[in-house]
């Protein structure tokens, strides 16, 4: 039987780290790259000699920014015969793992949500938020946190989180990138304050 292997790679859009969790160890030992398939069921790969590790004793968050691709699909009618028109939309998921579970808090819709002014694309975000199987919360409550917790992104009734310039390569390190993301997670942890707490009201 192949032995339990759980690989992580981190990349800053220059350079990438591959790690394997050890878990005799409880912690992630860096690799030089991720092994092919066969390799991760058996657990091999080539460890790098003193180069530390990631402890994970503790509280180890990791929050992922990811896009993803979908299709909507609408009938239209053409000259009196109805089409199944299908539209590529894109969507900006935010993901929290704490080493115990982990789910989205964030999805934005580009297509929807996002405003294009030039080569500037600003990201804004309407504050609807769904708390499990309650349904959804109370936008003007949690308007009310985020002004309390993170006002900086407050903007009406939407939630302004940054804006790019699509005229050269876009890179992490740029300014509006660090305070797209900075502003995407920090609503992002807002929200799911918002979410426990109306948890915790019943």
């Amino acid at each position: 039987m192949p032995s339990e292997a759980y690989y992580t790679l981190l990349i800053n859009g220059d350079r990438f780290f591959c790690y394997k969790y050890a878990t005799n160890a409880n912690q992630y030992i860096q690799i030089e790259d991720l092994p092919e398939y066969e390799a991760m069921l058996t657990g091999e790969c080539v460890a790098v000699v003193d180069n530390g590790s990631l402890n994970t004793e503790g509280n180890t968050e990791i929050f992922s920014i990811g896009f993803v691709t979908y299709w909507k699909a609408s009938w239209t009618d053409k000259n009196g015969k109805m089409r199944l028109d299908r539209h590529p939309l894109i969507c900006i998921c935010v993901e929290h793992d704490d080493e115990k579970t982990f789910h989205h808090a964030l999805q934005l819709l580009v297509d929807k949500d996002a405003v294009s002014d030039g080569k500037t694309i600003r990201f804004y975000h309407n504050g609807r938020i769904a708390v499990g199987k309650m349904g959804s919360g109370k936008k003007s409550e949690l308007c009310d946190m985020v002004a309390k917790r993170y006002p900086k992104i407050l903007d009406g009734e939407k939630y302004y989180l940054g804006s790019i310039t699509a005229d050269y390569l876009l890179r992490l390190d740029e300014p509006d990138v660090i305070d797209l993301i900075i502003n995407l997670i920090s609503y992002f942890i807002v929200r799911d304050e918002f979410r426990e707490i109306v948890k915790n009201r019943t």
